[in-house]
């Protein structure tokens, strides 16, 4: 009864920080105010939370769907001539966080291999999930950078999108794969992503909730089964949902314990920002009939739900922004532990 009445206060309160959003015309709307409103209580009235899996992997799920029923099999085939640029923004992004690290690790004497995992910009549970196969890594370092960077990303990135980038010669057309709900539609795709969220939970596929969700549809959909069309209300409120599981993912308490590195870890992350920006502008060179808005999402540090979200509330090119941050995500989730397992052993000393 107490976790029911929690989620219940929880979600009421994030549904007015969107709301107010609303009223106000902010980017992002029902992500950005439910955010705010929670981190404003967990501040301000040291509101404690914790968000049921449960919801948080049903928002996940729905959102997959959402996203994967943006592409059409052009797109799939369009983004596979695609990959040699996806790998370079990502080996980039890699390289920069490694970079940024070394200097922290000099300024701080925190060490390098922490700051390394904290500086790279794949997911939160990722990379503090690799800490328990390397004991000697800092959590507490690697998920105040994880945070901080989030939560720069989801303010600042949908913000300058919306009030720099979008024009309406750059709106990308919706695509058309979806039919009127039907119940045999919805029948088939809840039992194919079911089946598909299972198996890649089984074979531990980075956020299996939304990358098999993602996959699966994009498959039914490059077959031509046309995903059924969703209430616009359901996405408002996996919205509100992803807020607050971005919202009770973050201690505010621990951004002020670790001021140095704190301070630090926010000047690498708005540089790493400001870079993204420039690879978007080199996406935009490479392939013309993209944005700038599209180029940035699909550069951005951020999380395939996180930009996939804002690339459709401001009609971007979806199926290539998702497409480039899913390879981001499994590519970083792969490399990352081999990575620090080799540093490890080098820094060893030689027996």
């Amino acid at each position: 009864m107490r976790v029911l009445r929690q989620v219940i206060t929880t979600i009421s309160i994030a549904s007015l920080g969107g709301v107010t959003f609303y009223y106000l015309s902010l980017p992002l709307t029902w992500i950005l105010g439910p955010l705010s409103f929670l981190l404003i209580t967990k501040a301000v009235f040291h509101y404690a939370f914790e968000w049921p899996s449960i919801l948080r992997n049903f928002s996940f799920i729905i959102l997959g769907y959402y996203l994967g029923a943006s592409f059409r099999a052009s797109d799939i085939e369009t983004l596979l001539y695609q990959v040699p640029s996806m790998l370079f923004i990502t080996f980039i992004l890699i390289l920069l966080g490694a970079m940024f690290a070394y200097i922290i690790s000099k300024l701080t004497n925190i060490s390098f291999d922490s700051l390394l995992i904290g500086s790279i910009p794949g997911g939160l549970s990722q990379m503090v999930y690799i800490c328990t196969d390397f004991k000697h890594l800092d959590a507490n370092v690697i998920a105040l950078m994880h945070m901080l960077r989030l939560l720069l990303v989801v303010f600042i990135v949908p913000f300058f999108t919306v009030h720099f980038l979008v024009t309406e010669h750059h709106i990308f057309p919706p695509t058309l794969n979806n039919l009127e709900f039907t119940w045999t539609a919805l029948f088939i795709y809840s039992i194919l992503i079911a089946i598909a969220t299972i198996i890649s939970i089984r074979i531990k596929v980075p956020t299996p909730h939304l990358i098999a969700p993602i996959l699966m549809t994009m498959a039914l959909v490059s077959i031509d089964i046309p995903a059924p069309r969703l209430p616009v209300s359901l996405f408002v409120l996996i919205q509100i949902f992803l807020g607050i599981h971005i919202a009770s993912s973050i201690d505010p308490f621990k951004i002020f314990a670790l001021k140095k590195l704190a301070v630090y870890s926010t000047i690498a992350s708005i540089l790493l920002i400001i870079i993204s920006l420039g690879l978007g502008y080199a996406l935009t060179i490479i392939y013309p009939d993209i944005s700038l808005a599209t180029g940035f999402l699909s550069a951005a540090p951020g999380g395939v739900a996180e930009m996939g979200v804002t690339a459709k509330a401001i009609q971007a090119n979806v199926p290539f922004v998702t497409g480039y941050q899913l390879v981001r995500v499994v590519l970083i989730t792969i490399l990352i532990p081999i990575l620090v397992k080799l540093w490890y052993q080098w820094q060893k000393p030689i027996a």
